[in-house]
């Protein structure tokens, strides 16, 4: 390969890296700052949070450096890292617990484990938990606007998905006829998500369990609460046949 070849490969490689690498500090902490946000929006995650790494050793203490612990979160987040966004936001909020975007950053963080948790019912759903507990204080922590707004619909899904998550276990073990494991599951269901749309699905369904194991008082109990709180519902009428069913085969 000739020499002049060699040079031009050279030049081409060095640029091709230069265009990579985080730009450099100019001192001023506005100008620094921007260059780490057109990188975000120009969607280069990666280099954004480089960028904001360098920001905060240029500038540390300062109140520009604590705001760019949070965008290295979102970028974690846009980049679609949930976890890790996620322990990002922790520890920004355990860093300044008194910082004024801190219901923002709780409101991240509960999102972070929604969007972190499957949405298939039957897969793990371990973080749906932690996502109702940080959005919960989030909603404490902001007084309104478009994050409070946000937090609530968060919120409502993932208890949305936790209510469905207690019936598709309880329904599990109804349709294997382990009614026994199936009625606390239910149970549960009506104590923690009293709003849940499953509710009267379940309340039907402790009626047939606890008729199934021959418990027709307590079936009576449960068929009282469905026909008083949901007096038009097809589970209601559904109930009231199994009920009558129960009653004449096993008495009481």
């Amino acid at each position: 390969m000739k020499k002049s070849s060699i040079i031009l490969l050279t030049i081409f490689f060095a640029a091709s890296c230069a265009k990579t690498k985080v730009p450099l500090a100019t001192g001023d902490p506005h100008s620094d700052l921007e260059r780490c946000l057109v990188l975000a929006e120009k969607k280069k995650f990666d280099e954004a949070v480089e960028c904001l790494e360098v920001f905060k050793s240029h500038f540390p203490q300062t109140e520009e450096a604590i705001n760019a612990e949070l965008l290295i979160a979102d970028n974690y987040f846009a980049k679609k890292e949930y976890l890790l966004a996620a322990d990002t936001y922790l520890l920004f909020i355990k860093t300044h617990p008194s910082h004024p975007k801190l219901g923002y950053a709780y409101f991240r963080l509960g999102l972070s484990y929604l969007k972190a948790s499957p949405k298939a019912i039957d897969r793990d759903q371990e973080y749906l938990d932690d996502a109702a507990y940080y959005l919960k204080i989030a909603l404490s922590e902001l007084e309104g606007g478009e994050y409070r707004e946000a937090a609530l619909r968060a919120l409502d899904e993932t208890i949305r998905r936790l209510s469905a998550r207690e019936y598709y276990i309880g329904n599990f073990y109804y349709r294997t006829g382990e009614y026994i494991a199936a009625i606390p599951r239910f149970i549960e269901l009506l104590n923690t998500y009293p709003d849940s749309k499953l509710v009267p699905n379940a309340l039907y369904k402790l009626v047939v369990a606890h008729g199934k194991l021959k418990r027709v008082s307590d079936a009576k109990s449960f068929y009282s609460k469905l026909s008083t709180d949901y007096p038009t519902s097809p589970w209601t009428k559904r109930a009231e046949k199994k009920l009558l069913y129960y009653t004449k085969k096993y008495g009481e």
